[in-house]
């Protein structure tokens, strides 16, 4: 039993409509798909990057969420 709290629930939530909305246009790599900590602060609404990091290192460490760094040139085209 995992207990969240509501940004790391938020974030979740977010990041599985991303992955769903990815796969049915047939453009995840490897099934992943590419999301900056730009964009992902934007769609939360959070204030800075290190409030999306940590949030993004606690789905993470619990097993959650995995995360594979590659850069801008992995980008999913929009």
């Amino acid at each position: 039993m995992y207990v969240l709290d509501s940004d790391c629930l938020k974030m979740l939530n977010l990041l599985i409509q991303e992955q769903s909305y990815w796969k049915s246009k047939g453009k995840l790599v490897d099934n992943y798909f590419f999301k900056s900590v730009n964009d992902l602060k934007e769609d939360m609404f959070m204030s800075n990057d290190q409030d999306v990091r940590l949030t993004l290192e606690a789905l993470y460490v619990n097993g959650l969420i995995d995360i594979i760094n590659q850069g801008e040139q992995h980008k999913a085209s929009k």
